[in-house]
């Protein structure tokens, strides 16, 4: 009986140590790292996302992050005392200098403070206001941004102005007399109508005129008997009086024409034509049939449309690209598929107050008679500027005092660049400084990346507003 009981004592302690044998080839080789003994295994959970790793919980929950359902992880349990995570710091989207160290509202607009992610800390920037960021592949498709070439081109302004038909001032004639009567007939009767030199007005009778033309024959009529053996002096005299006689109907605006036609009727015409002196069509009348005429009133107005003037309105900044003599191009309303060649010949020493423009006025050639004075239209002049260093007109962020770029220095990094700029030239835009050739800069999503770039610089400054608590 005794001999049993031991071989059975020593077969449990066999199964034993056998059993235990087996166990330690199968545990952890963390279980006995060092000489220590196996450590007891410890399930957390983190979140799925690769870009979340660090958060870690112990027990299920959601992801504070993104929301995704957190996964288990098995780990043994570490006894050794964990390195210190960093402090996690909030701020306010709407008030970026408040922050604290602990989640909560902000005491300015009651908003939920979030979390400072690490990848969102601002990098040093040279621009004041602003910070470099990091922007990766899949956000610059999400946000539609692109970019473009800094680059040098021939380039030219083109000044665009609203243009509108006149007269020219220097082919308007006014039809009057020198002397006084009445009107008989007239011939030209309305406004509109078109007259040629040579051309007969009206008819008038003149007591003055009818004197003079008395005088006139008279003196003709003794010229022509004088004997031809007559002494020099007398001669003289009568070639005197006709030349006298002739000068003063010549005055009051009498032709050669009709002088001839009065020598040869041999007596004066009760009711002289009244001639236009000029060709054009009559703007203005001021005349009736019976109507008492005194010298000096302006009867008719002729203006001459072969020619006509443009005038356009410039704002100042743009007027110093103008000189006498430029050419530029008309565009009409109503003539929309015409472009009538223009020349700058006056450009006035003045600045309209109310506009803050400067009027400059051009010559157009009119023969075929499409421009009529009233009209609007536009009026473009090409100023080279020869070659220039460009970017799309996009690019720049005018902020009132500065014009900002932002340039790609690769890897996702945009750095924001203060620009000085010229001329807008046909979507594009001069860079006087600022940006070298060949440089690529944002020309779309620029308002995104220049609220984050605006947004991070402002949670990186310790501003005497800030809170931190």
């Amino acid at each position: 009986m005794k001999t049993m009981t031991k071989f059975r004592t020593r077969l449990g302690v066999l199964l034993a140590a056998t059993v235990f044998a087996f166990a330690s080839a199968f545990v952890p080789p963390w279980s006995f790292a060092q000489g220590q003994s196996a450590e007891p295994l410890k399930t957390h959970y983190t979140c799925p996302m690769t870009e979340h790793a660090d958060v870690v919980l112990d027990k299920p929950g959601r992801c504070p992050k993104c929301g995704m359902n957190l996964v288990p992880v098995t780990a043994p349990e570490q006894r050794n005392t964990p390195t210190a995570a960093p402090a996690k710091v909030y701020y306010c989207p709407m008030h970026p200098s408040y922050k604290s160290d602990r989640p909560g509202e902000c005491p300015i607009c009651h908003m939920s403070l979030v979390p400072l992610a690490d990848s969102e800390q601002a990098h040093s920037s040279a621009v004041d206001g602003y910070a470099a960021v990091q922007i990766d592949t899949g956000r610059r498709q999400l946000i539609g941004l692109r970019l473009g070439s800094v680059e040098k081109k021939e380039v030219q302004q083109t000044i665009r102005a609203a243009a509108r038909v006149e007269s020219s001032e220097e082919r308007i004639s006014a039809v009057s007399l020198k002397f006084s009567g009445w009107v008989e007939e007239l011939n030209i009767g309305s406004t509109g109508a078109y007259v040629a030199p040579g051309e007969v007005l009206f008819s008038v009778y003149s007591p003055e005129l009818l004197e003079a033309q008395k005088n006139y024959l008279a003196a003709y009529r003794a010229q022509r008997v004088l004997a031809p053996g007559a002494p020099k002096e007398a001669a003289a005299f009568a070639a005197q009086s006709v030349r006298s006689a002739r000068e003063r109907l010549h005055l009051w605006d009498i032709s050669a024409e009709q002088i001839r036609e009065l020598e040869t009727r041999n007596e004066p015409l009760p009711r002289m034509k009244i001639v236009s002196q000029a060709k054009g069509v009559v703007t203005k009348k001021n005349i009736v049939r019976g109507s008492y005429i005194e010298p000096g009133a302006v009867l008719y107005e002729v203006t001459d449309l072969s020619v006509v003037w443009i005038y356009a309105d410039l704002y100042a900044a743009e007027i110093g690209a103008v000189v006498e003599g430029q050419a530029g191009t008309v565009e009409l309303a109503s003539q929309q598929s015409a472009r009538f060649p223009a020349r700058v010949i006056y450009i006035y020493p003045y600045l309209n107050e109310m506009t803050r423009t400067v009027r400059v006025r051009f010559e157009v050639d009119n023969t075929r008679g499409l421009l009529r004075p009233g009209d609007f239209g536009t009026v473009s002049i090409e100023v080279p500027l020869g070659r220039k260093l460009v970017v799309d007109e996009r690019s720049v962020m005018f902020t009132g005092e500065r014009q900002i770029a932002f340039v790609d220095l690769g890897d996702g990094k945009l750095e924001p660049r203060e620009v000085k700029t010229g001329q807008h030239v046909d979507g594009l835009i001069v860079i006087e400084d600022g940006l070298r050739e060949g440089e690529q800069v944002v020309t779309s999503g620029m308002f995104l990346v220049d609220s984050e770039s605006r947004l991070k610089a402002a949670l990186a400054q310790d501003e005497p507003g800030g809170h931190r608590h």
